[in-house]
């Protein structure tokens, strides 16, 4: 049964304390992150670190230190703890209160030999990295990433604001004003202007129109013409839906056909085809390097998928044969679908797909300190098909895809999106399904997702959102068919 829920409606599930929900334990066992500072406890993942909070920055009465993998550890008079944090990767810490208010953030690093400090300016730290784009849990890009935000012009307003403020209200407080989110708006758009602009179109290549979706005859020429094979590439960061024309005189022109994929695995996981077609021409978007690599690095690692048994031997109405792409995007475009794709809920299951994995999962991923989401698909499904079942995501998507006329519509839809991503997951009738992705269902992250919940602003999706306003909707590749290129064999 659909359900509707509105964004205010999952802040408060969100905010409604630890006994009320229930949150993935995704500790997962992952290569990468020394333990540096700390004593690294084996198998539990965790690595025990102390750490000072600057009391002169913090107000607060019966403060503790929380993580999403550790029990909250109590903040000596003078600022001295001793917690556990993930020996696995990069770990969101915040202080709290007796009330559960938060204080404070920090960003632990494994690989660190320093004590962690937590004050003004692992705050403003910790509020940057909440952004996709931006947030990393791989240790030595932690350590390059919190180098390149301190160096912005604008991040010493950000924490002396912080350092101001912080010893009389809480930051739970000072996010609800409009100061603070503005001068992380303005610190996101500095890191993207900075860090982004040569790199945003990194991922473009030279084969489609807008460069995010190319297709190649996969041999040259082509000596076996009834069956002869096509290799597409998905290199943007968003799952799409295919088709193609037919390369059929018998076959109407204004009839599009979903590709016949050979590695089906590489275009639609296991995990996805439950409920999308196999043959519905679905692919994936590129697995990141590292979620410190989405959106602005110059490489990924692109899916790559065989149209296969394509036969060319039928004297054509067309003289190419003509790719259709479609998926989040909203960019101008020269050139349009010239018919309505098929299996249009597939391309809304693209858009949710796009959203959970490329903005939630990093999230997931920092809030335990892991490197785990990268190919769950499992986990990606299930979310897709709890949020499907939402009649405000249903909406959401329909303003992505169709009536949104500004930027902030679009960013107000995504958010609403991830805050009932996050809502469904602490639900506790959704922890046997959730449990299917071989996930266990604990209590221990509803505080974290609270946290990350109330500091959930337009500023976290600013990257994402430049980088799909990058995108035509519609990506078209034309395969130009010459009797040069076709020897019978």
């Amino acid at each position: 049964m659909n359900k509707k829920l509105s964004r205010r409606q999952m802040m408060r599930i969100l905010a409604g304390g630890a006994s009320g929900l229930l949150l993935s334990d995704l500790l997962v066992a992952c290569a990468g992150g020394g333990n540096s500072g700390g004593n690294n406890n084996g198998s539990s993942g965790t690595a025990t670190v102390s750490g000072n909070v600057n009391m002169a920055q913090m107000g607060g009465s019966n403060l503790t230190i929380n993580s999403a993998t550790a029990a909250a550890a109590p903040i000596a008079k003078g600022g001295a703890f001793t917690t556990n944090i993930s020996a696995n990767g990069s770990q969101l810490q915040c202080v709290t209160d007796g009330s559960g208010i938060i204080w404070a953030l920090a960003i632990s690093n494994p690989s660190s030999a320093d004590p962690l400090t937590i004050d003004a300016t692992s705050t403003a730290l910790a509020l940057l990295m909440l952004t996709p784009g931006i947030l990393t849990t791989t240790p030595s890009e932690t350590t390059q990433r919190i180098g390149q935000l301190q160096a912005l012009s604008s991040f010493s307003a950000l924490e002396s604001y912080l350092a101001t403020n912080l010893p009389t209200t809480s930051l739970q407080d000072l996010l609800a004003q409009a100061t603070l989110p503005q001068l992380i708006s303005t610190c996101v758009s500095d890191w993207m202007n900075t860090s982004t602009s040569s790199a945003q179109n990194a991922h473009i290549l030279a084969t489609s129109t807008d460069g995010s979706f190319s297709a190649n005859f996969t041999m040259m020429p082509i000596v076996n013409p009834s069956s002869a094979s096509v290799a597409l590439t998905n290199s943007a960061w968003r799952f799409v839906q295919v088709a193609r024309t037919p390369y059929d005189a018998n076959v109407p022109q204004n009839q599009l056909l979903s590709p016949q994929f050979a590695n089906t695995d590489s275009a639609l996981p296991s995990a996805l085809s439950s409920f999308i077609p196999s043959n519905s021409g679905y692919i994936i978007g590129p697995v990141p390097l590292s979620w410190g690599s989405i959106f602005t690095r110059t490489a990924n690692n692109p899916i790559i998928v065989q149209d296969t048994n394509i036969n060319l031997t039928v004297p054509p109405n067309q003289a190419s044969l003509v790719y259709i792409a479609q998926g989040i995007g909203w960019a101008s475009q020269t050139s349009q679908a010239p018919f309505g794709l098929p299996n249009g809920a597939s391309n809304a299951i693209g858009v949710l797909h796009s959203v959970v994995y490329y903005v939630v999962f990093p999230f997931l991923d920092l809030m335990l300190g892991a490197q785990s989401l990268f190919e769950n698909y499992k986990l990606l499904g299930i979310l897709g098909n709890l949020l499907a079942g939402v009649n405000s995501v249903a909406d959401n998507i329909s303003t992505i895809l169709t009536t949104a006329s500004s930027s902030q519509d679009i960013q107000s839809a995504i958010l609403d999106i991830c805050i009932t991503t996050f809502g469904l997951i602490t639900l506790a009738a959704n922890k046997a399904i959730i449990s299917a992705a071989g996930i266990a269902i604990t209590p221990a992250l509803a505080l974290i997702l609270g946290i990350i919940a109330a500091a959930f602003g337009a500023a976290n999706v600013a990257v994402a959102l430049s980088n799909w306003t990058l995108l035509p909707p519609v990506s078209t590749v034309s395969l130009p068919i010459s009797g040069a290129n076709i020897i019978v064999s």
